[in-house]
């Protein structure tokens, strides 16, 4: 998460990323360690640990996509009405 400040890479809360920083359990390293041997494994095998959502997380999440989306329709519906206007 950008800033690590718990709210995504887009502001939208938690579990709107593609899991692929350190809050997904990747962290920084080598994996298994490996690589400082130059073997050149890299990252672990893909394998993150999902911490299940709490009902409380889940409503801020679901609140933050809400607005998101409510923001979304209403620059949709004006866009709409512009061409509309330009119609007629």
């Amino acid at each position: 998460m950008p800033g690590r400040n718990g709210m995504g890479p887009q502001g939208m809360g938690q579990m709107t990323g593609r899991k692929m920083g350190v809050c997904a359990g990747n962290g920084v390293g080598r994996g298994f360690g490996y690589g400082g041997r130059g073997m050149g494994r890299g990252m672990r095998a893909g394998f993150a640990m999902q911490m299940p959502i709490t009902p409380i997380a889940e409503k801020e999440m679901l609140t933050a996509q809400t607005e998101y989306l409510s923001q979304e329709l209403e620059g949709l519906k004006k866009r709409l009405a512009e061409l509309e206007e330009k119609e007629s």
